[in-house]
């Protein structure tokens, strides 16, 4: 880790010129990981890193499976691949899906709501509308609002490395789901349970001796 520089963000360059700046020291960095972070088998072409030893870490599409996948196109694919190299190796993060799920969900929304796959052109309208994926599609527990913080780190970084055209800052409207007082919970377990009488009754089954199939 000690021959890894951080990438430094030049003030007189475009933010399309930052970001093939950025993709460029991903490029060179991804190797100087090895051997402690990834294998030395890993190639930037790849579409997905999981067995180079970046693990859960795919570059495809939004809500893509293993029978339906479908690659990131460009420009986009290159950025998350930067972005990946930026978390996995430089800052040594072991969980890389912790930055693609969000990632993805930029990518649908940025074509979305721009048209394009210019990741120098997102905004807040941008991530609002990634948070929308998200909460529809991770409707239990905290996973959505979890992924959206996420998108935050993603998007502070991306302007404190000048990536963005109109440089904004964004924090995610989604809430951490409350699980009610003490009192509410109490209620709702208690209310799980069968009643008193539906466990006495399934006592005295098993205590009677039971003769007939009727029975």
């Amino acid at each position: 880790m000690t021959n890894i520089v951080d990438f430094k963000a030049k003030s007189h360059l475009s933010a399309e010129a930052q970001l093939n700046a950025f993709i460029e020291w991903a490029k060179e960095t991804l190797p100087k990981g090895i051997p402690n972070l990834v294998h030395d088998s890993i190639r930037w072409e790849a579409r997905s890193w999981h067995s180079h030893g970046v693990r859960n870490c795919a570059f495809t599409v939004w809500k893509s499976t293993r029978n339906t996948s479908t690659e990131m196109l460009p420009p986009f694919v290159d950025f998350a691949k930067a972005m990946t190299v930026y978390r996995r190796v430089y800052l040594t993060k072991t969980s890389a899906r912790t930055w693609i799920d969000p990632i993805k969900a930029l990518e649908v929304a940025l074509v979305e709501v721009s048209g394009t796959r210019d990741v120098t052109q997102v905004s807040a309208a941008v991530c609002n509308r990634a948070c929308e994926h998200m909460k529809n599609h991770w409707t239990n527990g905290d996973t959505a609002y979890r992924c959206s913080k996420a998108l935050e780190a993603i998007i502070t970084l991306m302007r404190e490395k000048q990536l963005l055209k109109s440089a904004f800052r964004w924090t995610s409207p989604l809430k951490v789901k409350t699980r009610g007082t003490l009192k509410q919970q109490k209620a709702d377990r208690k209310h799980k349970l069968p009643s008193p009488e539906a466990i006495k009754a399934l006592g005295e089954i098993f205590n009677n001796d039971l003769t007939s199939p009727l029975d």
